[in-house]
């Protein structure tokens, strides 16, 4: 593959706003979004746009090119990826569900709460495809924890009475709800910890990060060859 100065620049530009917008994102959100989803789109999005700029040239000089057709399949291709990958991302949300309405299986009898909390939890703690995987990004940005670590301290925090609870009406009423869950789980067997809200199905979990990896992957492998075609 031989690429031109400005198809270099192309490529290294839009990696380079994708690491920031998701750099942005994590600093002004206490969860960041998926790293590699992020970057996903932003491979997409960069080939659509050089797709969208070769169209242009086709309808201005009225004349198509040698590989036009083929760029229109890479693009095709880069949104079947995209759409994957967020079925993906579905798939290890379903997951988390299952395995956060387990957890407070034990500690809440009422259906209608374990719901309630699982997206409680879901929402603060996203979807973590990969314990620790984010480890190697606080050399390169000043994180004070790991932030999916963050996040689910944020969410073990939030099932203590002094975290979901600011009066002492909202004590009552929530002690009546069992929706504090700190307490019930002092006479479990098996209390709730910050390292429980980890995903115990480790292969299930395995499978969908290197899914999420690989498409990743191959997104950006599309961009690239869209852009030797393109030049």
């Amino acid at each position: 593959m031989i690429f031109s100065d400005s198809s270099i620049g192309f490529v290294i530009g839009v990696f380079l706003i994708a690491i920031v917008c998701w750099w942005l994102r994590s600093r002004i959100e206490s969860n960041p979004d998926p790293f590699w989803l992020s970057l996903t789109f932003f491979a997409f999005a960069g080939q659509f746009i050089r797709f969208a700029e070769a169209t242009v040239r086709v309808i201005s000089t009225q004349k198509t090119f040698h590989g036009y057709g083929k760029m229109f399949l890479l693009v095709a291709s880069g949104g079947i990826l995209a759409v994957v990958q967020t079925f993906v991302m579905n798939g290890h949300v379903q997951m988390t569900k299952r395995h956060y309405t387990k957890l407070l299986a034990p500690h809440l009898k009422s259906e209608s709460l374990r719901l309630l909390w699982t997206d409680v939890l879901l929402r603060v703690t996203n979807v973590d495809l990969h314990p620790g995987g984010y480890k190697w990004l606080r050399k390169m940005f000043p994180y004070n924890e790991e932030p999916k670590k963050r996040s689910r301290q944020l969410a073990f925090s939030a099932l203590s009475r002094e975290g979901t609870i600011s009066d002492g009406a909202a004590t009552k009423s929530l002690e009546d709800s069992e929706a504090t869950l700190l307490e019930s789980t002092k006479t479990s067997t098996q209390p709730i910890t910050e390292d429980l809200l980890i995903v115990t199905d480790t292969w299930g979990r395995a499978a969908y990060w290197w899914s999420y990896v690989v498409l990743c992957i191959l997104s950006w492998a599309l961009f690239l060859v869209s852009m030797t075609i393109s030049q």
